[in-house]
């Protein structure tokens, strides 16, 4: 018997289409005969879908090695295959030699400029009578630019070092070791003590 309570239920209902059977026994034979054999073709369905699925999962993994036979011989995912794989090795060239070669001419044209300028600190910084002291100025002029010419101050506006201007402010200065035209700032003035010692090293 069916009883409705508060829009709820109550009796011996099927639970898959909820019709009202009177006894158990009614309940328990509807059930067997309706709902078992849709039961069993639903489950038959899901089997046959799983089926078809894996399938297909197995379809595409043998493509997939059929397809990376080719790689084979290049990569290898066994891990005792990795040493007895073939390896091409591509075009190698040694720039060993050349580096070298640039080097050395490097070195020897930086070797040469530091002889070079340590002979003419050694010149300017000699003490000798034939050499003319600081005290005279022009000569003393003439005796520096025949150790290293220098470089005319008309054809000189900016400054070898720092490339600034020249102007009121910033004057023209000859190197002496270069003579090359260098501001204030860019010049290290050097006393000839210290001179002398840069020299004998």
């Amino acid at each position: 018997m069916l009883q409705v309570i508060d829009n709820t239920r109550a009796g011996f209902l099927c639970p898959k289409c909820h019709q009202d059977m009177s006894n158990m026994e009614m309940l328990q034979i509807h059930f067997q005969n309706v709902h078992m054999k849709q039961s069993s073709t639903t489950v038959k369905g899901l089997f046959s879908l799983a089926k078809q699925k894996i399938k297909n999962v197995q379809d595409n993994f043998q493509n997939s090695n059929e397809s990376s036979k080719i790689y084979a011989q290049y990569f290898s995912f066994n891990s005792n295959d990795s040493y007895s794989k073939k390896q091409c090795i591509g075009y190698a060239r040694s720039h060993n030699t050349y580096f070298q070669i640039i080097r050395k001419d490097k070195h020897n044209q930086i070797f040469i400029h530091m002889r070079q300028l340590l002979l003419r600190i050694e010149l300017l910084t000699n003490t000798n009578e034939h050499i003319p002291r600081n005290g005279n100025s022009k000569e003393r002029r003439k005796y520096e630019q025949s150790i290293v010419a220098w470089m005319e101050d008309s054809v000189a506006s900016i400054c070898a070092s720092c490339s600034k201007s020249f102007g009121l402010s910033r004057r023209k200065h000859h190197c002496r070791l270069d003579g090359l035209v260098i501001c204030n700032q860019c010049s290290q003035f050097l006393s000839f003590s210290i001179a002398r010692k840069i020299s004998f090293y």
